[in-house]
């Protein structure tokens, strides 16, 4: 299998993993020769992190965000492809943060996906994508610090994408509601634990007294 060969069977929905591997293997060698070549970082990490999601193996999601970096630091910021870049480092981030639980993946992951928001033309189908992603990694945050600030952030994020994704991608619009409607549930969960919370420390503070409070 050569380099075209290699990128094709990454570009098909049914690649095997042997594919993936002969992929990623091709991708370092001529790395190795073009090593200032961003567009074959963004294909090697994107690549090892299809290799994640088949196998889990931790070290495949760290080259990948390795990689994806030094993808986005060497696009200049006048590139037409560094909203792209700077997605996939993102989402490669939020990946490794939902494996490892490292707060500093995941606020890495959300000053990417900003910015890849922040640079796509308002008029680009992938802004509802780009959209989706930075609210899914503010959800994620919702979830580990409990600031509404983050919940209303990805709720404003997927409602701004559900409505351009209308006119500019109808799946991302598909994509925006079905989350929006798990972050809505992940509200009601956090409401709920507060008032557990809530609860018990008007237990501790004043015993059975307490009930007509509750």
């Amino acid at each position: 299998m050569n380099l075209a060969d290699a990128l094709q069977s990454l570009d098909e929905r049914e690649e095997t993993l042997k594919d993936l591997e002969r992929a990623i293997h091709l991708l370092r060698g001529v790395l190795e020769t073009n090593p200032s070549d961003s567009v074959l970082f963004w294909r090697l990490g994107k690549a090892l992190v299809r290799r994640f999601r088949r196998t889990g193996e931790i070290r495949d999601i760290g080259e990948a965000v390795s990689v994806l970096e030094k993808c986005v630091s060497g696009t200049p910021a006048a590139s037409p492809k560094l909203a792209g870049f700077l997605n996939s480092f993102g989402n490669a981030e939020l990946l490794k943060y939902q494996r490892t639980k490292d707060a500093f993946d995941l606020e890495r992951s959300i000053a990417a996906l900003e910015q890849a928001v922040d640079v796509t033309p308002r008029e680009s189908p992938s802004r509802p994508t780009y959209l989706n992603n930075l609210a899914s990694a503010l959800g994620d945050r919702y979830c580990q610090t409990r600031n509404a600030s983050d919940c209303e952030r990805a709720t404003d994020n997927y409602r701004v994408a559900c409505k351009l994704g209308l006119a500019l991608n109808l799946k991302e619009t598909i994509n925006g509601a079905h989350f929006w409607g798990e972050l809505g549930g992940r509200a009601c969960d956090c409401r709920r634990d507060n008032i557990r919370r809530g609860r018990r420390s008007l237990w501790v503070r004043f015993g059975s007294s307490s009930a007509a409070l509750l």
